[in-house]
């Protein structure tokens, strides 16, 4: 099938970034049952960055905040609504540059914003001048 939904049981930690290259969209679905989940950003988020991903966000504060910076990389639904999150699904299924758009713009943002090679230099150089 051209279009499928597939569910992948658990893998080693170290097969997490190859398999989610292996895919289109990634789901940083958070449900705000405890604080820490409104206003945190997941590890998640930021391995569908890099490995090219088109993000699917839950509307918790943070990554609402994060989607407002970043639109291009995704898509945002109401947590607890999974009608609106079969239409964002949907979309994607019936508008295939529209995804290539998102998963485009995510590896991008991940390559050259959010990409710790990059980073840690800073990190090291103001822990350096210290």
């Amino acid at each position: 099938l051209e279009h499928q939904l597939r569910f992948i049981p658990a893998v080693a930690e170290e097969d997490i970034s190859k398999i989610a290259a292996m895919h289109d969209i990634g789901l940083a679905c958070e449900i705000p049952h405890v604080v820490n989940r409104e206003i945190c950003l997941t590890n998640k988020i930021f391995l569908y960055l890099l490995t090219g991903n088109s993000i699917l966000f839950s509307n918790t504060k943070a990554q609402t905040h994060f989607f407002k910076s970043y639109p291009e990389t995704g898509a945002i639904y109401p947590y607890d609504n999974a009608k609106e999150l079969a239409v964002i699904l949907q979309r994607y299924a019936q508008d295939q540059e529209l995804l290539k758009r998102h998963k485009e713009a995510a590896l991008s943002l991940g390559k050259i914003f959010f990409n710790w090679e990059a980073e840690q230099q800073i990190l090291l150089k103001l822990v350096s001048d210290l």
